[in-house]
């Protein structure tokens, strides 16, 4: 079926608008019918006007259901139910004495104490509601074949410091006692939800639900680029957790609007405004040894490869591609909350497409499809719990044209090593409407130090002492081609938003250019948002992930004359000749990637989901080797953030050697480099040699390239180790082991620019910029970095 074809099918289906209101635990439930909108409430009885149903009491009840009589109801006859059943579960932790409750006339209460425990022990804490629609008023017969579409919810919450997030969910309930264990976890989504305290809100406009005389109510809304499809189950969860740590808070709810969906199969596809969500029409889980004739029936969905046959499982997941409304994408990940469990160390899950010939009833681990290609694998912490993105843009930016896609997630790791993994949720394929990036990205590949022009150097714009904000390109321009925003997306005129004055850039007394006072940067205050860290002399300096320094830079290109008086990358050809014979021979190469942080991909914009999308730097290298030399690149990385050289010494059996690669790319140092006890460079050295060790025992033709990386922000820590761990692996370089040194690169660019110019996150990780100069650095040591005039491969020999 095409994708224009399976649109306009979709635009037949019918759909309702449910609101369930819960007020104040009272006695009755009915139905508010507002035009399209059908309200379920909860009062002390009164009917609401055109509801002819009535329930029961729940108050005082922590697990509390009740029926609808939907066929009865004016909006809802058309789905074809008689009952719609509504289940309701208010959930506490387990061993904590936070309070969770339907008791005392407070409605379905969350309520938090005041310690700093928040985001690891009330995990489990929340509402669930669950929603199951049955044909015949016995409710023997279920309805399975209705979607359901969460939209948004009204609370009654003392004050904004608290927060709700709200996930579309899999699983039972279940109730054990007076607390909730792991299969009570219902599944996590991370959609984050405004809150407003407007009665004249758009939500109130829609519902007419106007809160009167109810003191404290406001609205978390996820508006309709945002909402939840349940796609196979039908349970909907609320967390709560409070923003500054310190004061009690609760949250009573008070309405919940769904719209429900007939016609079929709900449609899997949710719109984000600008990203599309897909949720796999099919998801099931496959296991070895004894259950390997047995189909899983989709639950629980855990990986895992243990010493034996029978601690294997795998999940299987379909996508029905004919739903999304893209030819390609400049972004896809993958996401989905996992757990980690059990003995065995970091979970390294690789996702591959697979043969589409599976049926989710009888697919078992013997009648597994056939893999075609490895896509992507992630590393992660031990006993991880967290909403995991598994980079998969390179695939699907040109496979979005098939109409369905398989894929297969499996523990890469060797036998037994690692901890199992569940995953709380379905895999969401999340892929950004952008079908083109604003780059030309055989151009941002062309080394800085050849040529005549530089393209997109950032630079971040500072005012010193009220003075008009400034910044230095690293070389003297000849020429300014282009002045735009970090996102590529806006271009700046000189003369209006900024002067030229040799190497700086000045903006004007009105530009539009956004920038940050040096005050802003380096502060007193530890308060200050979005967060900070402290500074090497005292005081603070600004930190985060976040996108916060980049919507403050600049991409600048421009032509010069002055030449580059750092240091100039050579190619490796002389001490790599076995990886140089397999890419000039076109033979496939079996490409591996193993370091901290900024080797998983910090932070590269593609890697942190946001403009203008460039790709890590490592799928930079991996793509251009194939473009260049025509040689298949089998390319691997299992780095873990946060990790040091340490960390890669204990790990390395287990996450790498068993691979057998060609050429292995180590990039550890920056954590080794700080922290409590920083790392000396002699045990830094004995770590990186006894990985390479390890590696030439499974492998003894493998080659290495020992990355150093750039440098840290030299006000947050000391540089001391570090300047030792170069001296280090450059005595080690020689037959079979290059060095790649980012490290005198960027100390070159700091003698030119501010540390600010090059960073995302302000202490320890590069942004595009940097990326791309590992990039150049790694490809030219390689032989294909393209040439500045011609466009070719340009190698230095």
């Amino acid at each position: 079926m095409n994708k224009a074809f399976n649109r306009s099918l979709n635009g037949y289906f019918r759909n309702i608008s449910i609101v369930c209101v819960f007020l104040s635990a009272f006695s009755i439930q009915t139905f508010r019918v507002i035009g399209a909108q059908v309200s379920v409430w909860l009062d002390d009885g009164t009917k609401a006007s055109g509801s002819t149903s009535a329930g029961q009491a729940f108050a005082g009840s922590r697990d509390a259901s009740w029926d609808v009589i939907v066929s009865q109801e004016s909006g809802l006859a058309d789905i074809g139910a008689a009952v719609m059943s509504v289940r309701v579960v208010s959930f506490i932790h387990n061993g904590d004495s936070r309070q969770s409750t339907t008791g005392g006339g407070n409605g379905l209460t969350v309520r938090s104490g005041s310690n700093n425990f928040w985001f690891d022990a009330l995990n489990y804490e929340g509402t669930a509601f669950q929603l199951k629609f049955y044909s015949d008023a016995s409710k023997t017969v279920e309805i399975t074949d209705l979607g359901i579409t969460f939209k948004s919810v009204m609370v009654r919450t003392a004050n904004e410091n608290l927060a709700v997030n709200a996930y579309a969910g899999t699983g039972e309930l279940v109730i054990s006692g007076e607390s909730t264990n792991d299969t009570d976890k219902v599944s996590f989504g991370g959609n984050d939800m405004i809150y407003t305290d407007d009665s004249s809100s758009s939500f109130a406009q829609e519902t007419g639900l106007v809160p009167l005389g109810f003191a404290g109510t406001g609205f978390y809304t996820i508006n309709g680029t945002d909402a939840i499809t349940f796609t196979e189950d039908d349970t909907f969860w609320l967390r709560r957790y409070n923003l500054n740590e310190t004061s009690d808070t609760a949250y009573q709810v008070a309405a919940l609007t769904f719209s429900v969906q007939e016609g079929g199969a709900a449609s899997h596809l949710t719109d984000e405004g600008w990203r599309y969500v897909l949720a796999p029409a099919e998801s099931v889980c496959i296991k070895g040894g004894a259950a390997s004739l047995k189909n899983q029936n989709g639950k629980p969905l855990v990986v895992k490869r243990m010493d034996d046959v029978d601690g294997y499982s795998a999940v299987l997941v379909k996508y029905d591609l004919t739903e999304l409304p893209l030819e390609t994408s400049v972004n896809s990940i993958i996401q989905h909350w996992v757990s980690g469990s059990g003995s065995g160390s970091n979970p390294s899950i690789a996702v591959y497409a697979v043969d589409n010939d599976w049926d989710a009833e009888t697919v078992t681990c013997d009648s597994a499809p056939q893999k075609l290609e490895r896509l992507t694998e992630v590393t992660m912490p031990v006993n991880v719990d967290t909403s995991i993105p598994f980079p998969v843009t390179e695939y699907f930016k040109d496979h979005l044209t098939n109409d369905i896609v398989s894929l297969l997630f499996e523990m890469r790791s060797s036998a037994g090593f690692s901890q199992e993994v569940e995953f709380f949720e379905v895999p969401l394929l999340k892929t950004a409407k952008d079908e083109a990036v604003l780059y030309d990205r055989e151009a941002l590949l062309r080394p800085v130090w050849s040529g005549d022009r530089i393209e997109n150097e950032t630079l971040m714009p500072i005012s010193y002492t009220g003075q008009l904000a400034q910044a230095d390109l690293t070389l003297l321009p000849s020429r300014i081609i282009s002045v735009k925003n970090y996102a590529l997306n806006i271009s700046y005129q000189e003369g209006v938003d900024y002067i030229i004055d040799g190497r700086t850039l000045r903006l004007t007394e009105n530009s539009s250019i956004p920038f940050f006072e040096y005050d802003e940067l380096y502060t007193d205050d530890p308060d200050a948002d979005p967060d900070v860290r402290s500074a090497l002399e005292g005081g603070y300096l600004l930190y985060t992930e976040s996108a916060f320094f980049n919507n403050r830079q600049l991409a600048v290109t421009y032509k010069h004359e002055a030449g580059w008086g750092g240091p100039v990358p050579q190619c490796a050809e002389a001490t790599l000749p076995k990886t140089f014979q397999i890419l000039e021979n076109g033979d496939s190469l079996k490409l591996l990637v193993f370091g901290d942080s900024i080797s998983v991909g910090a932070s590269a914009s593609g890697q942190r989901i946001r403009e203008p999308w460039m790709p890590r730097w490592a799928d930079l290298v991996a793509d251009q080797l194939e473009r260049t030399y025509g040689s298949q690149i089998e390319y691997i990385n299992p780095s873990q953030g946060g990790t040091v050289s340490e960390w890669g010494r204990e790990t390395i059996d287990g996450l790498v050697s068993f691979e057998q690669p060609d050429l292995v790319i180590l990039g550890f140092g920056m954590n080794d480099g700080g922290g409590a006890s920083p790392v000396n460079a002699d045990q830094f050295a004995e770590n990186i040699s006894a990985i390479m060790t390890s590696i030439r025992s499974q492998n003894p033709a493998v080659e290495f390239i020992l990355l150093m990386s750039f440098q840290p922000n030299s006000k947050w820590r000391s540089l001391d180790p570090m300047p030792g761990y170069l001296t280090a692996i450059s005595a080690m370089a020689g037959d079979g082991v290059a060095i790649a040194d980012i490290w005198s690169l960027h100390e070159y660019l700091l003698e030119q620019k501010t540390y600010e110019d090059m960073t995302a996150n302000h202490i320890n990780h590069p942004n595009d910029f940097i990326v791309r100069i590992y990039a150049q650095t790694l490809l030219t040591k390689l032989g294909a970095a393209p040439d500045c005039s011609s466009g070719m491969v340009f190698t230095l020999r």
